[in-house]
This record gives C-alpha cells, sequence and structure tokens, in this order.
C-alpha cells in the first residue's frame, strides 16, 4: 500500500480499465474513508455519491454515448453517435488510444465505464443538521473536496481512477436515455475506480502544471 504522500505524487488521470474488477471490500472502504475524512463545510452534504458496480455494465455503455467531446470548430458528426464511438474504439484499438489517436475522429470519455463508477449529484439535504442554504457553487466546492479526497484513497489502495464532467444531454444528441445521467440538471461530475490498462495511454497530470510563482503570491 502507498503513503499519503505517494498517493498525491503518483495519481493519474486514469480513462482506460481492465476488465479486472476490484475488491467492493476496498471501494467500500475508500467511500467510508471519504465520507469521514474529507473536509465539507460545516458538515452540509447537499449532495449525494451513487455507486454503479459491474452490473450496471450496460447502462454505463449507454453513458458513454453523452461524453462525446466536441468543440465548435469540432461540431456533433452527422453520423449516429455509436457510429461514431463504434469507429473511436476501432481506432483506439489499432493506435493504442492516446496521442496517436486520428484528430479526425470524435473522442469519448471511455473511463465512465469502468467497473465502479461514482456519481456525484445535487441532492438538497442530504445531512445537513443545521438545515442552511446552499447555493450550487457552494455545493460544487465541497463536492470537489470530496473528489479530491476520493482520487487520493483510491491511488492509496494501488487503484486508478478517472473523472469526468464532459455530458451531453441524450435529447441533444438522439440517443436512448440512461439510468445513470437521465438528469442532466442535478449532475456534478463523475469518478470511475477500477485497475488501470497499462498497455492504453495514462495522462501524466504534470506536464501543463503553471509555475508555482505563476499562481502563489507571497502577499508583503
Amino acid at each position: 500500500m502507498t503513503t499519503n504522500i505517494d498517493a498525491i505524487k503518483n495519481r493519474r488521470q486514469i480513462k482506460y480499465f481492465t476488465d479486472k474488477i476490484p475488491d467492493k471490500v476496498i471501494i467500500k472502504e475508500i467511500l467510508s474513508d471519504t465520507v469521514k475524512y474529507a473536509p465539507v463545510k460545516n458538515n452540509m452534504w447537499n449532495f449525494k455519491l451513487e455507486v454503479y458496480g459491474p452490473e450496471w455494465a450496460e447502462e454505463k455503455q449507454k453513458m458513454v454515448l453523452n461524453t462525446i467531446c466536441t468543440t465548435p470548430l469540432f461540431p456533433l458528426p452527422e453520423d449516429s453517435v455509436s457510429t461514431v464511438y463504434k469507429a473511436y474504439k476501432e481506432q483506439g484499438i489499432k493506435n493504442g488510444y492516446g496521442l496517436k489517436y486520428d484528430k479526425n475522429i470524435h473522442r469519448f470519455n471511455d473511463q465512465v465505464t469502468a467497473p465502479y463508477l461514482i456519481a456525484i449529484k445535487l441532492s438538497k439535504n442530504t445531512y445537513n443538521l443545521q438545515n442552511e442554504s446552499q447555493d450550487v457553487l457552494d455545493v460544487a466546492v465541497m463536492a470537489g473536496c470530496i473528489g479530491a479526497t476520493l482520487s487520493y484513497l483510491t491511488q492509496e489502495k494501488n487503484l486508478g481512477g478517472g473523472f469526468c464532467q464532459c455530458f451531453m444531454g441524450s435529447d441533444k444528441l438522439g440517443i436512448e436515455k440512461n439510468f445513470i445521467a437521465n438528469d442532466k440538471s442535478d449532475f456534478l461530475f463523475t469518478y470511475s475506480i477500477g485497475y488501470p490498462d497499462k498497455n492504453l495511454y495514462v495522462r501524466d497530470p504534470w506536464p501543463l502544471k503553471p509555475n508555482v510563482n505563476d499562481v502563489v503570491e507571497w502577499m508583503t
């Protein structure tokens, strides 16, 4: 097992996972410790963590279509999203995904198909003993603290994880709605857990980091 500082230093954004399923006991430990130790303002939980295990594989395969990556210069394709996803998978298998990927083919956030998918969603007064109201920004900040804690505890267990916040509505894409992301209005982000597929591309988080002096100002 890695140490706390190793978990922070070695964390990576994992997008592709093997078929090996982590022990459910380990996932429960990660979630239990996250709830116990993550900082949450005034202990106000106006969000919840939904856990989708291996038995939800079919819904995850539907959901991955919602994660198609588009830009103003690279809009939605004319072909069906499922057809484009098939092309993405075929190209990925051929080129090992990652940096060699054909830039003319839309990408998808395959991490949502991991063995365990944690969906962090808005949920007013899930646990809020003070009955205080929070705006969405406050909730999002607190949920972000939960996400960071989840990621470090996942790494500490020698597992891999990946965040995803890129979801497009099923109606806009003309695809079947899935149970996990059927109401995007309450969605904050997801965190996926599994064993990283080391034969595929793993994004190193450090190259694009700013210089510490660019973001840290010592006030005098």
